[in-house]
């Protein structure tokens, strides 16, 4: 095995190619490794520290983490509980600062694989909290448990009462609500895993909405989810729930909002705008919304009684001047909008390198081709929401 040491000069580049070449020696390999795990992983721990001396202690163990559950998806033995804490323990002696790390979540969703829900429950257990992907896999195997194992009444008759496992669903998943952990996806899983959690979340998710109708986290989180997929069908419904469910909810006020405005639907960002109004009276937020609409619009009339409102309720005024020169150049009106970029570069020197930016869209804004007009007025439209956005720390709360 020495042959899979690499230069001594540490890239991610080198990692990768050391992380391919032990994959692919473990496909060749997984007998003679399984009969020596010890020794092998003892082995990868020298030419990484060779490899890459300077490897960072959380890169060195999701490193070794990957290894390890790379070794028990190739392994016949990966179904044996025995050969699993063998694996386990071998690993744990590797790592820095010891543990078996991703490894319980691998061999937990090849639990849930095999239909063993109640190994699946153990394995994923430290994960219960901190990943609503995760969280919601064990509320699955208790519910499946579940269903594997009815309670009955005296003389057969199916019991009312929720069960146990039914209860420990419930509980695990309003124990995340309460949490309300960030959607991670862990690096070491297969697209096959990835996509299990996944299903299994849509599927915890319809039931979680019949049981906690009032939970907001629970759309939340499936919005951030189906985003990630780029699931527009989904992504849709769940906005419509939403809406229905928590019409003032800011959050998915802001989503339909963005939704409505990237659809062309004018007529309904400015109804949602209206809720928005009437839910945060005092804001600064929906003011800006109103001077989006009027950039989109063109209507210079509902952008300066915008731009009044934004005054009072305490816009900054380095983003107002931003939104004229946006609203000038938008319009098509070149000499106006050079004349305010160039006196937002004047009392907003730090700024710059923001309107370095819009200027180099200018040659589409100003453009005599509609095509090149349309796209470089998109562009620069994004430019100043995503600068809006940060500046109003919008969607941080």
């Amino acid at each position: 095995m020495e042959d899979l040491i690499v230069s001594d000069t540490y890239t991610r580049d080198h990692l990768k190619q050391l992380e391919d070449r032990l994959s692919d020696y473990i496909e060749k390999n997984i007998h003679s490794i399984d009969m020596a795990i010890p020794a092998f992983l003892a082995h990868v721990r020298s030419t990484v520290n060779q490899s890459a001396p300077r490897l960072s202690e959380p890169e060195y163990n999701l490193f070794m983490d990957g290894i390890a559950c790379h070794i028990f998806r190739r392994s016949p033995h990966a179904n044996d509980a025995a050969y699993n804490e063998e694996l386990g323990r071998a690993l744990g002696e590797v790592k820095r600062g010891g543990g078996r790390g991703a490894l319980d979540l691998v061999s937990g969703l090849h639990r849930i694989m095999q239909g063993n829900y109640e190994r699946a429950l153990s394995l994923l257990k430290k994960y219960q909290v901190h990943d609503p992907l995760i969280g919601s896999a064990r509320a699955y195997c208790s519910i499946r448990i579940d269903q594997k194992n009815p309670k009955v009444q005296s003389p057969g008759e199916p019991d009312p009462r929720p069960s146990e496992m039914i209860l420990n669903a419930r509980e695990q998943l309003m124990e995340m609500a309460h949490n309300r952990p960030r959607l991670l996806i862990h690096p070491v899983l297969t697209m096959e895993e990835r996509s299990l959690l996944l299903g299994i979340f849509w599927e915890v998710y319809e039931q979680a909405r019949i049981w906690f109708p009032h939970e907001s986290w629970f759309i939340s989180i499936a919005l951030s989810i189906a985003e990630m997929e780029g699931d527009r069908r989904r992504h849709d419904e769940i906005v419509r729930d939403a809406i229905r469910d928590f019409p003032e909810d800011i959050r998915f006020l802001r989503v339909a909002f963005q939704d409505a405005l990237a659809n062309g639907s004018i007529e309904t960002a400015a109804l949602i705008l209206k809720t928005m109004i009437r839910v945060m009276p005092d804001e600064g937020e929906p003011m800006y919304y109103g001077l989006r609409i009027a950039l989109v619009t063109k209507k210079a009339h509902m952008y300066f009684r915008f731009r009044k409102l934004a005054i009072i309720r305490g816009l900054p005024a380095h983003l107002l001047h931003l939104l004229d020169y946006a609203f000038e150049a938008i319009s098509g009106n070149e000499r106006e909008a050079i004349a305010k970029r160039k006196l937002f570069l004047e009392y907003y020197p730090r700024l710059d390198y923001l309107m370095e930016s819009l200027a180099y869209l200018e040659a589409d804004t100003f453009s005599n081709d509609p095509v090149r007009q349309s796209r470089g007025s998109r562009a620069l439209t994004s430019v100043v929401d995503r600068f809006a956005m940060t500046v109003l720390q919008i969607g941080e709360t």
